[in-house]
Parts: C-alpha cells; sequence; structure tokens
C-alpha cells in the first residue's frame, strides 16, 4: 500500500465504533478484481473486503477495501 498516493486517514463512525478510512489513487490500472468469496484474512465486523489490483505485470491485494468511485483519466487509450 505504501506506493499508492494514500496520506491522509479520516476517522468515521461505523456501526458505533470509531474506524479510520482513507482514499487512494492508483495510475495505470490493469484490472481491479472483488473475490466472490472473503479473503481469510477480512474482518467480517469491518466494511469492505479484499480486492486485487493489477498494474502492468504486478499486482496488490488491498484488506478491507470499498470501491467508491473508478475514473478512467486516459478513456479511449488501451
Amino acid at each position: 500500500m505504501s506506493e499508492f498516493d494514500a496520506n491522509v486517514w479520516e476517522t468515521v463512525e461505523h456501526e458505533g465504533d470509531p474506524i479510520q478510512r482513507r482514499a487512494i489513487t492508483i495510475d495505470e490500472i490493469v484490472a481491479i478484481s472483488v473475490p466472490e468469496e472473503p479473503a481469510d484474512d477480512d474482518d467480517p465486523d469491518l466494511p469492505g473486503q479484499t480486492i486485487q489490483v493489477r498494474t502492468g505485470g504486478d499486482e496488490t491485494f488491498i484488506p478491507q477495501a470499498e470501491i467508491v468511485e473508478v475514473q478512467d483519466t486516459s478513456p479511449g487509450e488501451i
């Protein structure tokens, strides 16, 4: 996660408990996958689930993530 632009954490309430969240920006994404089944380390008491992000030849797994918005900054390019 350290390679993504995500420096600001925000504390919000989730089901009466404070949790921290942040937004990240990932450039040059090839694909985003959300598994049908939760990952073994996903915490069912927290929002989100593990997602897989592929960028070129790399893949990164982001735990407890929720996709809120996706933008294509280069539409029409492949």
